[in-house]
């Protein structure tokens, strides 16, 4: 939640501590059910319908969302590497894996 009010801050959004915990319920609620890979569109529009509330433009709330997102992931790609670079995986060992439609 405190990941969700810094990036807000850094969009200019001055919000309160608890339209944060909204943003991120929301979020969460968004991705339960994936309709489409990353569910682009339809997790910045469930960021920005609340934050209309808070008066922020609606395409403001949406920018902010498609940055929270590409925050999220770039966290989580960021740790899979770390943690890949733990395990003594690399790319091209990676490349070496058979995948199963070689198998067939």
């Amino acid at each position: 939640m405190l990941a969700v009010w810094a990036a807000l801050r850094a969009f200019h959004i001055y919000l309160p501590f608890a339209a944060a915990g909204l943003v991120l319920a929301l979020m969460n609620v968004a991705n339960i059910l994936p309709l489409w890979p990353g569910n682009v569109g339809l997790l910045q529009a469930a960021i920005a319908l609340p934050l209309v509330g808070y008066g922020v433009r609606y395409a403001h709330g949406f920018a902010y969302g498609i940055g929270l997102q590409g925050i999220e992931a770039s966290v989580g790609v960021a740790y899979g590497l770390v943690f890949f670079a733990r395990e003594g995986i690399s790319f091209a060992a990676l490349r070496e894996i058979p995948n199963q439609e070689e198998k067939v």
